[in-house]
């Protein structure tokens, strides 16, 4: 499948935790029109709250995916153009058991971004 043609421009993976919560409120917010966005994480039931809270959830996706599952992390990779992680540290335990999620073009990882280097 190609890129442009998956469902989602981004899934925003480990929604329902802490800072996952932020960045969906932060991203229901300001997203812009048109933006083609899902939520997902473990727990079905708990995505379906949060989604419930944010503005315009009814046209944000659900997903379940799980670290442990690398079936279903390669499910979300394919269903996205993008797929943005606040996953926790058990990530980094998870990522070295689950060489198939990790297929070229395919990485799910975090990043450390500075913000001053953007001007």
């Amino acid at each position: 499948m190609n890129r442009a043609d998956r469902p989602y421009d981004i899934v925003l993976f480990g929604a329902t935790g802490f800072v996952g919560t932020l960045t969906a409120e932060y991203l229901a917010a300001r997203a812009p029109a048109g933006l083609r966005w899902a939520i997902a994480g473990r727990g079905t039931e708990r995505l379906e709250r949060l989604r419930e809270r944010l503005p315009g959830g009814a046209e944000i996706g659900l997903l379940r995916a799980d670290v442990s599952d690398p079936a279903s992390l390669r499910a979300l990779a394919e269903r996205a153009r993008v797929v943005a992680t606040t996953v926790g540290p058990m990530w980094s335990t998870a990522r070295s058991s689950s060489p198939p999620a990790r297929t070229p073009g395919r990485t799910m990882s975090t990043s450390r971004v500075n913000p001053s280097s953007w001007t």
